[in-house]
């Protein structure tokens, strides 16, 4: 998953806990061989 869809997906989404879990799965639904990890960050402004 490239970092511009994986920011796609996080920024449509208002709870960061709701966010990961859509971005893990997308990326098991792509069966990815490497490990999966993500780092939300929470931005103001």
């Amino acid at each position: 998953m490239s970092n511009q869809e994986a920011i796609d997906i996080a920024k449509n989404v208002k709870d960061p806990q709701k966010a990961f879990k859509q971005l893990i799965a997308k990326a098991v639904k792509r069966e990815s061989k490497d490990d999966i990890s993500y780092v939300l960050v929470r931005f103001r402004g």
